[in-house]
């Protein structure tokens, strides 16, 4: 009866938010064999992605408990950038963070009530898309923007 509660299921979770984000043309990675790999990566690890999310979530205290309870703007998200070390003087500057903050806020005209500025967790995965692709894709360091998205992954979203 409560296992939705329980075991969430996170797939469904992810299929959601990526039907309310835009296209992946739009920030740039082309080719549906690419997306579709990306989407497989971010199945396999939405748990790394909840656990930063909600984490930065419930240490955010500059929002009264009435405001939308699934966002939190771009001063939490600096210092979760800051946490993950993705800060580099070369592939990903503190400006390409906070565009990719903007583009994300800029592609969405309808956002859920009472987001104000703030980003919500559909908003959260196309940033760290951005960034990932910007800091080891765009950068060369990976061949590919499926590979770029695990990289970015294991360097800065999972434990150890």
């Amino acid at each position: 009866m409560f296992a939705d509660w329980i075991e969430p299921d996170y797939r469904k979770l992810l299929e959601n938010d990526l039907r309310r984000t835009k296209s992946m043309d739009a920030f740039g990675i082309k080719g549906a064999e690419t997306q579709a790999e990306i989407i497989k990566i971010l199945h396999k690890n939405i748990e790394h992605f909840l656990d930063h999310f909600y984490y930065q979530l419930g240490h955010s205290s500059s929002y009264p408990a009435s405001f939308y309870p699934h966002s939190y703007g771009l001063d939490v998200l600096k210092d979760q950038f800051q946490q993950l070390y993705l800060h580099d003087d070369n592939d990903l500057t503190l400006r390409n963070q906070e565009l990719a903050y903007k583009a994300t806020q800029g592609m969405h005209q309808e956002r859920p009530p009472g987001a104000g500025k703030s980003i919500c967790r559909f908003e959260f995965f196309e940033i760290f898309i951005r960034l990932a692709t910007k800091k080891y894709f765009d950068s060369g360091k990976c061949g590919k923007a499926d590979e770029a998205m695990q990289t970015f992954i294991d360097s800065h979203l999972k434990p150890g």
